[in-house]
């Protein structure tokens, strides 16, 4: 994963679970950012969550958070379906360090997966009476059938296994290989995924971090044609994501530190087993009573931060990237409506580049319980055609169109008109609105012309058929190298004088 950055941040990454299963998460993390350190808490003594009451798991979650934040860590893995149903909103409102959970990265890698659009569930009964997956879902396609049913008794084999009950194994590939493999097993496999086999599902979420071990298990059971889905793999993503929005990766040549911590009281096995599950050697292991808030440590810590939360309202990461990279003003920390856990859909009917961008800035302000929010709505305008597309610019061939449409239609409405008389303009329109609802409006485009085919596969939309001015013709925009692209286009002229104006107050 990409780790390019102008500032380091040495502290832990704080992971936790109920138990033993965000072992799993923890490992896809390890893999994915080797430089960085973990604190990795399980409460073992309260385990398993699933049965539990949601308001009950839901102090658990706040009492551990606070027990990390006390312990310094940069970023909070709920690393339990269960836990990230009950408590994920709650902590991230009340805890000052990004906080993520695993139910919605699992729910966005279903909904990549999917063909039939007919995606399973299993997980712990209070995973499933939560919803919480199917709102994930449905939230990224509503078109997609969830079909759900709890499994409680995959937590117990898959600790039993891990735990070495009836065999130890040497390597975690070996006991996810081999060590599910009995009679007894697969009866139970087969009669609780038969359902899903009778539903035709094509795609089965993981919803417990313990299944990833069962996966042989599992996928014996659904056959060849199911693809499983752990969130570890993309929860993983998520991490670095956020590290690097942040500027918060650990330095490159930082040694890690693996913590372990247990409210059980045989730390010694549980270490072991992290070891196992991790592949690194634990560097502390101890036990500890999660019991209690820590709010002078909390209190400290949110006194300690000084930044400015903006939700910036698209989940489309490269423009995520070339915002966060543009408005880089110290202590602002940026999100996206997904990592706010926030769905926002309003309906864009104003007839101007800017009116579009004040709704949707203005829906996030909103939604968000009034942090700062940002939005942007752009497109093309040609001089020949009175302004055409303009705000119509993404649905120019009908609201089934695509950019292949798009660019036939431009085409035939500019029919043998001249070169030079093809002028035209892209225009992004910024709406930036502050916690006091105060707005500031940024507008930038660049100029160019239309040409008479497409040309150069480096963009989207109408990029292969626009020449760009500052090139004189010789290249469509689709043509232009990408750091080139930066410096001139309309989005990044209009955050240059957002960046401005922003600092201008």
């Amino acid at each position: 994963m990409e780790t390019t950055q102008h500032s380091f941040d040495n502290a832990p990454i704080g992971i936790f679970d109920s138990g033993l299963g965000g072992f799993t998460v923890a490992r896809e993390i390890v893999a994915a950012l080797p430089h960085e350190s973990i604190v990795y808490a399980g409460d073992t003594a309260r385990c398993p969550y699933g049965p539990r009451d949601q308001r009950e798991v839901d102090a658990f979650v706040q009492q551990i958070c606070s027990w990390l934040v006390a312990r310094g860590v940069k970023l909070i893995v709920i690393a339990c379906n269960t836990a990230t149903a009950a408590g994920l909103a709650h902590a991230q409102r009340t805890m000052p360090v990004p906080v993520i959970g695993v139910v919605e990265p699992g729910a966005r890698a279903a909904t990549m997966t999917t063909l039939t659009r007919r995606v399973g569930v299993v997980a712990t009964q209070g995973t499933i009476d939560s919803g919480a997956y199917e709102r994930a879902i449905n939230n990224i396609d509503a078109g997609i059938e969830v079909f759900s049913a709890p499994t409680q008794r995959f937590v117990e084999i898959a600790e039993q296994g891990l735990r070495g009950q009836d065999e130890r194994f040497a390597t975690y590939e070996e006991l996810v290989a081999r060590g599910f493999d009995s009679a007894d097993y697969r009866a139970l496999a087969e009669g609780y995924l038969a359902p899903f086999r009778e539903k035709r599902v094509d795609t089965l979420v993981l919803g417990c971090t313990h299944f990833p071990l069962l996966a042989g298990l599992i996928g014996q059971a659904m056959g060849p044609g199911v693809q499983l889905i752990s969130s570890a793999t993309e929860t993983a993503r998520d991490v670095a994501e956020i590290l690097r929005r942040r500027r918060a990766f650990a330095a490159p040549d930082h040694r890690p530190s693996y913590q372990f911590f247990t409210s059980g009281a045989d730390c010694e096995e549980f270490a072991r087993l992290g070891t196992l599950v991790l592949n690194v050697e634990a560097d502390r292991i101890e036990t500890v009573d999660f019991g209690e808030l820590h709010l002078e440590e909390l209190r400290a810590a949110k006194e300690a931060v000084v930044e400015k939360k903006v939700v910036i309202a698209t989940n489309n990461a490269h423009k995520v990237s070339e915002i966060t990279t543009a408005l880089d003003f110290e202590g602002w920390h940026y999100s996206t409506l997904r990592d706010a856990g926030l769905v926002s859909n309003p309906v864009e009917d104003a007839d101007n580049f800017e009116g579009n961008a004040r709704i949707k800035a203005r829906a996030a302000h909103e939604l968000s319980g009034g942090l700062a929010a940002l939005a942007d709505d752009s497109g093309l305008v040609v001089d020949a055609l009175g302004g055409d597309p303009g705000v119509f610019s993404s649905r120019y061939a009908g609201e089934d169109g695509n950019d292949a449409a798009n660019n036939e239609k431009l085409l035939r409405e500019l029919g043998d008109l001249p070169f030079d008389e093809r002028t035209a303009r892209f225009v992004c329109t910024l709406v930036f609105i502050d916690e006091d609802g105060s707005e500031t409006v940024a507008r930038g485009t660049i100029e160019g012309k239309i040409g008479f085919e497409e040309k150069g596969s480096g963009g989207f939309g109408y990029d292969p058929l626009f020449y760009p001015d500052f090139y004189e013709g010789r290249l469509t925009l689709a043509e232009v190298p990408q750091e080139d692209k930066n410096a001139i286009s309309h989005r990044g002229n209009a955050l240059r004088q957002l960046k401005e104006l922003l600092g201008e107050k």
